[in-house]
């Protein structure tokens, strides 16, 4: 099953409180303040709430030129015990047509102490309706110091009523260099109230030398004049878990998702996310609707 995290976003100036009920009885409480945000996420224990995971993100400087913020993220045994701190500080500096963005990401040891474990560095460069998108990821190596580990190349071709994503992830070779690892190919329209996503991942299956078909996703999202939208998310693969798979194949589809989003009295939205996924019994149909989530948001919901 995948596990299903619903955000909700909101303005400085309004506080807001989420409650999200799922298959694990998690419990999410979100604070937004001026000059910093919080997150906590809860779950019950004997009829009282321990906390899972806590997030605090700070901005330490903001610029015409860009920004750097902070984001400390906590996270908790089931008995609501602290495990282990996690520090990203990301660096923003913008340019004419373009920007770089730095995350640097420093994780405790078992003694609490903080030290670097990834740097991600993304450029991005604007000509006309296409942008490019380079992204580099570091971590420590065994010779000590950081060394890249992952590198992507995306062109994104907006257009008022569509847009085309095309990113090519690279990863070590053992041989001093870097081959294709995966190729994500996303292709977004608009039409009046509508909006329709369909994106492929390629990636090497079993012992072929190119990239395959591994997952394709189709998502189509329709909006309401009184604030209501529905998203419909269809899954396939080239073979339904369970079943042998066979190559020549057109993709199945073995889950769809039904997230709807509806306000409700005093300035709140309801979302419910609703499952259906396909039986390895039973391959060319879906299960019967399993409700996983449901998620209550009160103040300014509109990132939700």
């Amino acid at each position: 099953m995948k596990y299903y995290a619903i955000f909700a976003l909101c303005s400085f100036a309004l506080a807001q409180s989420t409650t999200t009920s799922s298959a694990t009885g998690e419990t999410a409480v979100a604070v937004v303040s001026s000059d910093h945000s919080q997150t906590l996420v809860t779950q019950s224990i004997n009829g009282r709430q321990v906390p899972m995971q806590q997030t605090e993100t700070h901005v330490l400087r903001k610029t015409e030129n860009g920004s750097v913020t902070e984001t400390i993220v906590r996270r908790y045994d089931p008995n609501g015990q602290l495990t282990s701190t996690e520090k990203v500080v990301t660096e923003v500096e913008n340019r004419p047509g373009g920007s770089t963005t730095t995350s640097t990401t420093y994780r405790s040891d078992i003694n609490g102490n903080l030290s670097e474990a990834e740097r991600k560095t993304v450029d991005s460069e604007t000509h006309g309706q296409t942008t490019d998108v380079n992204t580099v990821v570091e971590r420590p190596s065994i010779n000590g110091g950081l060394e890249p580990m992952q590198k992507s190349a995306a062109v994104i071709e907006s257009k008022p009523d569509s847009s085309h994503e095309d990113e090519t992830v690279y990863r070590p070779d053992g041989n001093g260099g870097f081959s294709v690892a995966e190729r994500k190919i996303s292709d977004t329209t608009r039409k009046n109230n509508e909006t329709t996503q369909t994106t492929a991942l390629y990636q090497p299956i079993a012992n072929a030398s190119q990239l395959q078909l591994s997952r394709q996703q189709v998502t189509r999202t329709v909006k309401q004049p009184d604030g209501s939208e529905q998203q419909v998310v269809d899954y396939y693969q080239p073979s339904i878990p369970g079943v042998v798979r066979d190559p020549n194949a057109a993709p199945q589809l073995w889950e769809q998702d039904t997230i709807q989003r509806k306000p409700g009295p005093d300035n709140t939205v309801v979302q419910t996310v609703v499952a259906r996924r396909t039986d390895p019994n039973h391959p060319n149909q879906l299960g019967a609707p399993e409700q996983v989530s449901k998620t209550v948001c009160q103040g300014n919901c509109s990132g939700q």
